[in-house]
């Protein structure tokens, strides 16, 4: 996003509660703070539900006002309204790579672990907001 020159806020979320009460809770403290944004991408589709619930209880429509994007590939992404956009990790080869690295640490071997394949799903929750001035929200744990 830097090389688009695109602003970037990282809201925190707090690590009580489900992961959906934390993306709502930020998203909530976002908007109470008047912090101007059309995009929230999510450190986890969770994250992502609960920013999708705290717009919803604002008045502010999704995509139309405000774009969300997650992260995980949970199989009840497409079950939100609207269908939330993710980007979909290989979780077989995430696990693969862990018991490597492990095994390797065990063994006194330094490993650098690879790079998992992602592949974004592009759903509603994304579709509808304009590319030209995002301002995208990365909500995180603390």
């Amino acid at each position: 996003m830097s090389e688009q020159r695109l602003p970037v806020f990282e809201a925190q979320a707090r690590l009580t509660g489900t992961r959906e009460l934390q993306g709502y809770a930020a998203t909530l403290d976002l908007v109470n703070n008047d912090v101007s944004f059309d995009a929230i991408f999510a450190a986890s589709d969770g994250l992502a539900v609960g920013a999708m619930q705290a717009h919803n209880k604002c008045g502010r429509i999704i995509p139309e006002d405000v774009a969300v994007i997650g992260f995980d590939g949970i199989g009840s992404a497409p079950y939100t309204v609207p269908p939330l956009s993710t980007v979909e990790q290989n979780g077989a080869v995430a696990g693969s790579y862990l018991v490597e690295a492990l095994l390797r640490m065990i063994a006194g071997e330094d490993y650098k672990l690879p790079a998992v394949p992602v592949k974004l799903i592009c759903r509603a929750s994304s579709c509808a907001s304009s590319t030209k001035n995002i301002q995208f929200i990365n909500i995180r744990n603390r």
